[in-house]
């Protein structure tokens, strides 16, 4: 009776612990989010992006975090990556593997609230794409004893083209100066360096005026002068 009753008193503290502990790893757990000031992009425009860790629960902390980084390789160029709030920067080779996305870093200290955890920045490359989408996946965050598996998250981004940075006001006087060229081609006015028509009759009655005023003036100078010699 007494080993039967070791034997149940065994399999009971068993049975606590493993509910314990699977309380304990239940109540593990975190969110993750991708933020950032806009997601409407220019061509050639730098933009970063912040990964916050978000409700926590762990009576611990986290200290640890794997995620894979995943994006349009043709569409976005990536800058780099800077740890936050004690978090380790990815080094690539190191703690950023290149080729496959993957990155690995841990914290000088213990996750307990919301924070941002890294910050990457990106460089939209000369493309013809209209959008991309920035996603971390196949996420574990680690207190030191136990892991919480995170949902992938993503951001999505349109790209347009680089904007016109020439002045309304130039525009206008372009349009301006090639309204008034045309008006002044239909009306047979000054294009390049033809007198008008209306111009050359104007001189021409000037010239003959003249000469009719001098002819006038001799006629009369001459009757006077005959006069005074009468």
């Amino acid at each position: 009776m007494k080993k039967i009753g070791k034997l149940s008193l065994a399999l009971i503290s068993l049975v606590l612990i493993a509910f314990f502990i699977g309380n304990v790893y239940a109540a593990t757990s975190c969110n993750m989010e991708l933020q950032t000031p806009k997601t409407e992009l220019d061509k050639n425009e730098e933009f970063t992006i912040d990964v916050k860790l978000t409700n926590i629960q762990s009576e611990r902390g986290f200290v640890s975090l794997v995620a894979t980084l995943d994006y349009d390789k043709n569409s976005l160029t990536l800058v780099k990556m800077e740890g936050q709030n004690g978090w380790a920067t990815p080094i690539e080779n190191v703690s950023y593997n290149k080729a496959n996305g993957k990155i690995v870093i841990d914290k000088n200290g213990l996750a307990k609230n919301d924070e941002v955890i890294l910050k990457i920045t990106f460089k939209v490359n000369n493309t013809d794409k209209k959008s991309t989408v920035v996603s971390l996946k196949d996420i574990t965050a680690s207190d030191g004893t136990m892991a919480a598996n995170v949902n992938t998250v993503s951001k999505s981004f349109t790209i347009g083209s680089v904007l016109d940075l020439t002045p309304d006001t130039d525009k206008n006087n372009t349009k301006l100066n090639n309204t008034l060229q045309n008006s002044l081609k239909d009306k047979n006015t000054i294009v390049g360096g033809t007198l008008p028509k209306a111009g050359n009759s104007s001189s021409s009655i000037i010239i003959i005026s003249i000469i009719v005023v001098a002819i006038i003036g001799i006629v009369l100078y001459i009757k006077l002068k005959k006069n005074k010699v009468e």
